[in-house]
């Protein structure tokens, strides 16, 4: 039988994410210490290994520079509304999460991995991770929503200018 989150772990690799695995049913890292794979990733045979020790686990995608990846999280009515405020935002890979949808760009330096930058929306970059598709939360599952390749972001929006962290010495541990 074919481990589906092996699978998407090894993809997400290929394509070269860096991945981590996450606690079965959760959003929780606490399966590996993850902040070595900020700085490099995991090769296929550790992935393989991974899922050997946790079938069941969930995976991750780590974000920032290491998977050249920036990720705006919008979630619940408010993140929806709040998303649809932001204007110029091009079209990328979208993912379906439990309380609303994941938005992948190319890493962009100037996004800081926070939350509420709006109502609703948080941003995951240097010093975050995100839960990717085909995971499942509280028996609700990530979803690939739109399969177009990642894009870049030619400014950073006014609204993620505004909450930089205090300092860039010590990235935060993620929210979630």
């Amino acid at each position: 039988m074919v481990n589906a989150t092996l699978s998407a772990a090894l993809a997400y690799a290929k394509k070269g994410w860096s991945v981590i695995p996450i606690r079965a049913g959760a959003k929780s890292p606490a399966l590996v210490k993850w902040e070595a794979y900020q700085k490099r990733r995991a090769t296929p045979d550790e992935i393989s290994q991974w899922w050997s020790t946790w079938p069941d686990a969930n995976v991750a995608i780590v974000t920032g520079q290491i998977s050249d990846l920036t990720v705006i999280d919008a979630d619940g009515p408010d993140g929806e509304a709040s998303a649809k405020r932001i204007t110029g935002l091009p079209e990328t890979r979208s993912i379906r999460t439990p309380k609303g949808h994941h938005l992948y760009y190319a890493y962009n330096v100037a996004f800081h991995t926070g939350a509420a930058f709006l109502p609703g929306i948080d941003a995951r970059n240097d010093g975050g991770y995100v839960v990717a598709p085909p995971s499942t939360v509280n028996g609700q599952p990530y979803l690939l929503l739109k399969d177009v390749p990642v894009a870049k972001l030619a400014f950073t929006p006014s609204e993620f200018q505004a909450r930089h962290r205090a300092t860039d010495s010590t990235p935060p541990q993620p929210l979630w």
